[in-house]
Order: structure tokens, then C-alpha cells, then sequence
């Protein structure tokens, strides 16, 4: 479909590159529906386990879950990276967020303190 579009004589400046980034966008679409619908995958991990584990429901449903959202996010972030979205400044973000609750919270500075950092004991004389 993209071949047969770019191939038609259109008068549209700009229209090649819009052209890309929605066949670039819908193949991670489609790749990513098709790694969605594989999630079956969890079971066939636990093949090797033992009895008791491949029988284990919660278990699977749990790596099911997880194997989706996995999908789910990285296709996510895939479009919107596609799209023009900066999703690296998005996912540093996160990473400082999550950093600084970690550190409110003082598992963070008991963490540092014990492997002794600097900023550990810094953080425990304030």
C-alpha cells in the first residue's frame, strides 16, 4: 500500500515523509498485535518447570499479564517515538520521579548508607 501511494504522482510538498511515518507507525502497530496475540508464549517458559508450576494458574496468568502490558508499552512508546513524541525525555522523567520518591521514602538513603556512598551519609545528617 505504501509503495503503491508513493508511486502515484501527488503535488503534495511534504507528502513522501507523512507517507513513512504511517507505515513506519502502523508496522509496529501490526508487529506489535501479532507479539500481543502470541502471549501463550508464558506456557510454553514454564515447559521445563515442574509439575506443579505449569498447573500454577496464577502464575501463568501473571506472566500473561505482564508479557501484554510489556507489549503494550514498548509498541506504545515505539508510535510516539515514531510520531515525533519525546519519549526518552518522558522515560528520564520517570526514572527521576521514581528516584526521588525512592529517596523520600529512606529506603533510598539506607540503601546508600550501606554500601557507603558519600551521599549517603550526606543525606543522613540533614
Amino acid at each position: 500500500m505504501y509503495l503503491a501511494l508513493r508511486s502515484l504522482p501527488w503535488a503534495i510538498p511534504g507528502l513522501a515523509a507523512l507517507l513513512l511515518k504511517a507505515y513506519r507507525m502502523m508496522l509496529v502497530f501490526l508487529i506489535g498485535t501479532g507479539f500481543y496475540h502470541a502471549s501463550g508464549i508464558a506456557a510454553l517458559l514454564l515447559a521445563s518447570s515442574s509439575e506443579e508450576v505449569r498447573t500454577n494458574r496464577t502464575l501463568l496468568t501473571l506472566l500473561d499479564k505482564v508479557y501484554k502490558v510489556a507489549v503494550v508499552v514498548l509498541c506504545g512508546a515505539t508510535i510516539a517515538q515514531e510520531s515525533g513524541l519525546p519519549v526518552g525525555s518522558v522515560v528520564a522523567s520517570a526514572g527521576l520521579i521514581g528516584l526521588t520518591i525512592s529517596g523520600r521514602t529512606g529506603y533510598g538513603q539506607e540503601f546508600l548508607q550501606r554500601r557507603g556512598h558519600p551521599a549517603g551519609q550526606a543525606l543522613l545528617h540533614r
